[in-house]
């Protein structure tokens, strides 16, 4: 398996180790209680996590229905489940659910990171071609991005990394939810400048991942090189918790990750 000329075990080193935890409770890095302030927010079919769950990563949370069940692998350090929410894809004949995930990671109570990931909750007798893979597959992503392809068998990954002046435009009712979510929690959404991660997996019938990452802390200059490695090492595990590979144990909200964990880069 490659990943840009180099083996994957070299630049994706998803290792799963066993490690005692102290049994404490997980820091959201905010000064209110998020599973309070966000009690009410809108649920989804496809998963049993709820908004205002704090999770401690790196770790794996298994989403989807019997037979598109998938592993979303989060990344180091604290992530709040900020809303959820699905809808029906679009284009081509048949059509899947889709469900839209939105998490925060916080320090002192500033916002530093947006995590979005976008799956097929369910599965389909007809084959669904993602035009967004394969716009990354055929041309990659904006001017002046590095981008990284992974592949094992019929299951393929793609994705990009971009400095961007200011957060994008999302069309997706769970980011609205999100960025209203943020300023109830005490804390601002930054203007930018940021770093944009994309990343997406597909399985060449139905199955479908998408990653959304926008890292804040970009000043005074947007760290292209750090966050492309980060993107080489984690498309590994990401495409494998695509395929429910990842034997590490499930994160569980407000504890830390106890027993067979995963290790990733920062």
């Amino acid at each position: 398996m490659k990943l840009n000329g180099f083996a994957r075990a070299v630049l994706a080193p998803a290792a799963v180790v066993l490690a005692a935890w102290p049994a404490v409770a997980v820091q959201s890095g905010l000064q209110v209680d998020p599973a309070t302030v966000l009690a009410n927010a809108p649920a989804s079919g496809s998963v049993t996590q709820r908004a205002g769950e704090t999770y401690l990563g790196p770790g794996p949370l298994t989403v989807g229905y019997l037979g598109a069940k998938k592993q979303l692998v989060l990344p180091n350090g604290p992530w709040v489940l900020l809303s959820m929410s699905d809808r029906r894809s679009q284009g081509g004949a048949a059509s899947v659910p889709l469900t839209l995930l939105v998490f925060g990671q916080f320090k002192d109570a500033q916002l530093k990171t947006l995590l979005a990931y976008q799956f097929n909750g369910r599965g389909t007798n007809g084959r669904i071609l993602w035009s967004e893979f394969d716009v990354c597959s055929n041309k990659g992503g904006p001017s002046g991005s590095r981008k990284v392809e992974l592949s094992a068998g019929s299951h393929k990954a793609c994705g990009w990394v971009a400095r961007q002046s200011r957060l994008p435009d999302v069309t997706e009712p769970a980011w609205a939810e999100a960025l209203t979510a943020v300023p109830r929690l005490g804390a601002a959404v930054p203007t930018g400048p940021l770093v944009y991660t994309r990343l997406w997996a597909v399985d060449g019938v139905v199955d479908f991942l998408s990653l959304r990452r926008f890292d804040f802390d970009a000043l005074p200059k947007p760290d292209l090189e750090g966050r492309t490695g980060w993107l080489e090492a984690y498309a590994g595990p990401f495409l494998d918790g695509f395929q429910k590979r990842i034997s590490a144990t499930e994160l569980e909200p407000g504890r830390p990750p106890e027993g067979v964990r995963l290790t990733l880069p920062e």
